[in-house]
């Protein structure tokens, strides 16, 4: 192995720069090892971080293991390492795209990801091959689970080679492409620098010794009723001995900042063995809570994972509307009629047995709506058609194709295009403008354009000589699914609505108590009436219980983007044929397919 500790010059795209006290050595194999850090870094050929050995014990795998390790993403193609440094204590990698700082410190690696370039947020990752089920230490003998697919609640912990554990935090993992990936961090922005902690641990933690799987009355973790539920803990001993300890459950409520209720129950389980625990919930306040659950043994106490369940859920219902709300909605719809549509279509091109075509016309406040509408060729019939929301921010708009029986349109809401170049959507703008702008008058606001344009765009696309207007669906996620919401309320004629995850509910509370990042009104003390007053006018709870066709919702409740607490309160709301899919371990993603509403649309 030959060491380069004479050439420290790492080539960059803006040139060169000294590495001062790191050392790097080439292996044989490719790639190089570090030397005079207080723990060793593997960079792979590839530019990749395939391992980490602090004091002999070494953490993630060589790149033909199950692990392979972490490395910067660009989308979702890994980007090689192109930059290398280091202080003391402290290992920077990166690329022009994004870097991430890796600080050695007495209770774990501490992982700072910044975001250069990119601007989907996938800065770091680790990914694991789907072949992968189960990783055991050799040294203890424990096994411990990977998920088999989607989000999960509780942290994912590693086993280093030798029995240590590395803890990191599993609301970053899913399923996707070639393995399971942990992104650190999810969705970074140019703002704050996001901070993320890799815990290790030099032996087995006792949350390692105890595995726990909850279970609640109903599987999707929804009790509609109050009262005195019941709530289930199944417990396996992981330890090689008799296991003697307590089990606690704290409780806190979504829109609360302290616990409400610790729960706790004795157990004793011998070696291998499993036993469920069964919990009475009684006397809370309808709402979304978070259940930690720990394991405690001789003082020492231990998190081993987090569940999160709806109570009372039927009793979640919207705050007080406006006097003049409906008045306030029929004069803008009546506004906007008079306004001349100024309709521009041209067609883009044919995909497959389709056409494609680009489209904008005028609306409220001066803005122009912008969308895509996909057509098939065969024009002898009409088809049913579907209209798509958009999520938020700016962004392009992907075109809607249906295959050749399906009309589509998909429109912005934000008065820009729906195909510009990417350095033209100003995605570091946050809140996006359309959030903001206006907003301490209802009838500038201008989401007053925004909603007001989902009934015209309906109108627009019934109008169509192709579509069959009395087979319409509607559909979005996160803000798509609350505009969606929204827009069944404003067009009574829709077939059907399929909104997933939707935002845009319980403002009041995003205002005043969530306050998410990507809703970050600031306020003075003398706005804030102003602000609350008009947000409840826009409120897609509102809305809800003007919604007359079939309606299929979903929700997760690790979703802190559109908490399940809010969505609910819609959801009540509803007077008409409505379902919801509650999934009790995603967070802000899937939902119900387009063949939920098979049956009642086409």
């Amino acid at each position: 192995m030959r060491s380069i500790t004479l050439l420290l010059l790492i080539l960059t795209m803006g040139g060169v720069f000294a590495v001062e006290t790191i050392t790097l050595i080439a292996r044989p194999e490719g790639g190089w090892r570090t030397v005079g850090l207080p723990y060793i870094a593997r960079i792979s050929a590839l530019g990749h971080l395939e391992s980490l050995i602090v004091d002999e014990l070494e953490f993630l795998a060589p790149s033909d293991g199950p692990i392979h390790g972490l490395f910067i993403a660009n989308g979702n193609a890994p980007a090689a390492f192109t930059s290398i440094k280091a202080t003391n204590d402290t290992l920077i990698i990166g690329n022009d795209g994004a870097e991430a700082e890796l600080h050695f410190a007495k209770d774990g690696i501490h992982v700072i990801a910044r975001n250069l370039k990119y601007t989907d947020g996938y800065c770091l990752r680790l990914e694991v091959t789907k072949n992968l089920a189960r990783i055991k230490s050799p040294v203890t003998g424990l096994e411990h689970e990977l998920p088999v697919k989607g989000n999960v609640s509780a942290k994912m912990r590693l086993i280093a080679y030798n029995g240590a554990s590395l803890t990191l935090p599993g609301d970053f993992l899913y399923a996707g492409g070639k393995g399971y990936m942990v992104k650190l961090p999810w969705m970074l922005q140019e703002g704050p620098e996001a901070n993320y902690v890799i815990e290790i641990a030099a032996a087995p933690k006792i949350e390692d010794l105890v595995k726990v799987l909850p279970k609640a009355a109903f599987q999707d973790f929804t009790y509609w009723e109050g009262g005195a539920q019941p709530y289930y803990t199944e417990l396996t001993n992981m330890s090689p001995d008799v296991f003697r300890g307590s089990l606690i459950i704290a409780l806190r409520h979504y829109l609360r900042p302290a616990p409400t209720t610790e729960l706790r129950q004795p157990f004793v389980l011998g070696k291998g063995a499993t036993k469920l625990l069964t919990w009475k919930l009684e006397g809370l306040e309808p709402g979304l809570y978070i259940a930690e659950i720990r394991v405690e043994r001789k003082d020492v106490r231990g998190t081993c994972c987090f569940s999160r369940f709806v109570y009372h859920a039927s009793a979640l219902k919207p705050q007080t509307k406006p006097a003049d709300f409906d008045a306030f909605w029929a004069r803008t719809l009546e506004e906007q009629a008079k306004i001349p549509l100024d309709l521009h279509i041209t067609k883009v091109k044919e995909v497959g047995k389709s056409e494609l075509y680009k489209f904008d016309f005028a609306g409220l406040l001066g803005y122009r709506c912008y969308g895509w509408l996909s057509v098939p060729l065969d024009k002898t019939k009409k088809y049913p058609a579907v209209l798509v929301l958009p999520s938020s921010g700016l962004h392009a708009i992907a075109p809607p194709l249906f295959g050749d029986n399906t009309v589509g349109m998909a429109i912005n809401i934000s008065n820009m295009d729906v195909d510009l170049p990417a350095d033209q959507y100003d995605w570091r703008t946050w809140p996006a403008p359309y959030l903001v702008t206006g907003i301490l008058d209802k009838n500038y606001y201008s989401l007053r354009f925004s909603y007001a344009v989902l009934a015209r765009a309906a109108e627009f696309l019934a109008a169509r000589p192709e579509v069959d207007a009395e087979n319409m669906l509607v559909t979005g996620s996160s803000q798509g699914g609350g505009l969606t919401l929204i827009a069944a309320g404003l067009y009574p004629k829709f077939k059907a609505a399929i909104a997933n995850v939707p935002a845009l509910c319980r403002l009041d509370w995003n205002f005043e108590i969530i306050k998410p990042e990507y809703f970050p009104i600031g306020a003075t003390k003398g706005s804030q009436p102003m602000i609350s007053r008009t947000l409840s006018y826009y409120d897609a709870v509102h809305f809800a219980p003007r919604i007359t066709c079939p309606i299929w919702v979903s929700v997760g409740l690790f979703d802190d983007v559109t908490p399940a607490v809010n969505v609910f309160c819609a959801f009540n709301a509803i007077p008409g044929q409505k379902h919801i899919l509650v999934q009790p371990f995603t967070g802000h993603g899937g939902g119900w397919s387009h063949d939920a509403a098979k049956g009642v649309w086409p």
